[in-house]
């Protein structure tokens, strides 16, 4: 387990793998923090990530089955990064 303030420059290591690496990152962040870095679909992503031809990892929206399965207490957690039907988030 790694615990650090995610405000510290930093980057996942290089996969030399041929195997997907698999990681869970839990973040408490503020409302007025932006995350829509971490959006693959979000437009900020795609000006400050894709456009310039930088590589980042993304963080993809949470499915609604998957949602639907968390206990109701960890919901509202989550709730914020719910993937629409449309692709958006809700």
């Amino acid at each position: 387990m790694v615990v650090f303030d995610s405000r510290l420059w930093h980057c996942p290591p290089g996969n030399d793998s041929d195997q997907f690496r698999v990681a869970v990152g839990v973040r408490y962040a503020p409302w007025w923090l932006n995350l829509e870095v971490l959006d693959p679909n979000s437009d900020y992503r795609r000006q400050i990530v894709n456009e310039p031809g930088k590589t980042e990892n993304s963080v993809p929206r949470v499915t609604r089955q998957a949602y639907e399965s968390l206990p109701e207490k960890f919901k509202p957690l989550f709730r914020h990064w719910l993937e629409r039907q449309d692709g958006g988030r809700v």
